[in-house]
């Protein structure tokens, strides 16, 4: 309880500081959304991060590491709810954020396509996973020995 209410007045003040459209305003709502979900409040946090995700929309111009965030987040509830074709739909949306990042802004956000990942490996669908993998988090298959290194083997 006193996590949200830390997270009610950091929005709070916030909002009055900087605007509600504002980035950091919106990093408080998913704050405060993560807080709510985290004790079971499930209602009240996919509420808050529905509106973290318009404000960051109604921002101009668009902030795309905003609308990257609001949408991972989004995907890691829905996840976490077993929603996993609205977590997708999430990550998809993020993920075309995510590709108009700085390299910087990247690494504040690898665990993104990493959930992604692991979510569809859970999902039994490891092509795709091996597919976001490999064209977001730059993982490559193990070498393959050629012949000639197979033939030295004992």
């Amino acid at each position: 309880q006193s996590a949200i209410r830390y997270n009610e007045k950091a929005l709070s003040l916030q909002e009055s500081v900087k605007g509600q459209a504002h980035g950091d305003t919106v990093i408080h709502l998913l704050n405060l959304a993560h807080a709510k979900s985290k004790i079971g409040k499930t209602g009240e946090a996919l509420s808050l991060y529905q509106k973290a995700l318009a404000r960051a929309n109604e921002s101009s111009p668009q902030n795309q590491l905003r609308l990257c965030e609001c949408y991972g987040e989004l995907a890691n509830f829905y996840r976490l709810q077993k929603q996993y074709v609205k977590a997708e739909d999430n990550y998809k949306k993020a993920l075309e954020h995510y590709q108009h990042l700085s390299k910087r802004e990247k690494r504040g956000l690898y665990s993104l396509p990493h959930s992604y990942s692991v979510m569809l490996q859970e999902l039994k669908r490891n092509e795709d996973s091996h597919h976001v993998a490999h064209e977001y988090l730059h993982v490559f298959k193990p070498h393959q020995k050629s012949n000639s290194q197979k033939d030295d083997q004992p």
